[in-house]
């Protein structure tokens, strides 16, 4: 990364988010960094993209995460109706109307290795309003069970609420099969034709809901790592999650934990996802206080816009 000029600047509080103004909690010295677009662009930008790849990843472990989940897609290939949304597909509860995505899935006389393709269409709408289109393509090395086993994840003209995602998603399951060692390299498209690249070391734990794979409203996953960002607008820092964040299987958004944003190892801003509440609302905390904002609307102001304003 670039050498960055900073000022120091005093300490402050951060709101926790959800909280609605209440326990006030000290965070470190946060510090002003060399950025081209305003802070609040870059975490509202970073906390949309977070949420759209967990949604993109949470489809993968629909299909893909169990035995009994492969057991049903190999049965969808051999029976079509299925495909749709039948009445003996347990994928519908997730989308709207019922209407799944077209999956197939090839191997050689059922065994390992498999490549899953689960195709979107122009249009899947999930029950939580969420909108997807394109391919997924799941390359499947062995069964979860297996240590080592690893699940590679490619896309095709694939978008999320409109934000595309092209690159590779490389996930290893550890001793324990519900441990997830995953390595992100994507690059995300927004809507102004912005493009962002993360690569990212994720671990991600199942830590309820592994027994009930057709019932999603169980499922909580615990998620901890860090990414590299860069943006075409000259942007690069990283991103680091410092309070586990928290994915359940009947929210669309994360409900709690905390990342801090930094270049060359300063730290400029904090986000708190919240008190494990389902809903769309976080904080971000920088050199000049605490900010609510709402998880999807992400603001793109360069920085010389603002002073020019």
């Amino acid at each position: 990364m670039k050498k960055l000029a900073f000022a120091v600047i005093t300490s402050v509080l951060v709101l926790t988010a959800c909280n609605k103004n209440e326990n006030l909690v000290p965070v470190q010295t946060l510090e002003d960094v060399d950025l081209k677009m305003t802070t609040e662009s870059v975490v509202t930008t970073d906390a949309t993209l977070e949420d759209v790849v967990e949604a993109t990843e949470y489809e993968v472990e629909l299909y893909s995460g169990t035995s009994e989940a492969l057991s049903i897609v190999a049965v969808e290939t051999e029976t079509p109706e299925l495909k749709f949304g039948g009445n003996d597909n347990p994928f519908r509860y997730r989308y709207r109307n019922g209407v799944c995505p077209n999956v197939n899935v090839d191997s050689e006389n059922g065994t390992f290795p498999k490549i899953i393709t689960i195709d979107y269409g122009d249009s899947t709408v999930l029950n939580n309003g969420r909108v997807i289109s394109g391919i997924i393509t799941i390359e499947i090395s062995a069964p979860r069970t297996v240590s080592g086993a690893t699940r590679t994840i490619t896309f095709e003209s694939f978008t999320v609420d409109s934000i595309s995602i092209d690159g590779v998603i490389v996930k290893t399951f550890l001793l324990d099969e519900y441990t997830i060692s995953i390595t992100r390299n994507l690059t995300f498209t927004l809507p102004d034709g912005t493009t962002i690249t993360i690569e990212s070391e994720r671990t991600k734990v199942w830590v309820e809901g592994m027994d009930t794979p057709f019932i999603h409203e169980d499922d909580v996953f615990e998620i901890t790592g860090y990414s590299l960002i860069s943006d075409s607008d000259g942007d690069e820092f990283k991103k680091e999650i410092t309070v586990p964040l928290i994915k359940t299987g009947d929210c669309r958004y994360i409900v709690s934990g905390e990342v801090t944003l930094s270049q060359n190892e300063v730290v400029f801003a904090v986000i708190d996802y919240g008190d494990g509440t389902c809903d769309n609302i976080a904080t971000y905390t920088t050199a000049d206080g605490t900010t609510e904002f709402i998880i999807g609307q992400k603001v793109r102001d360069k920085k010389y816009q603002n002073t020019n304003n």
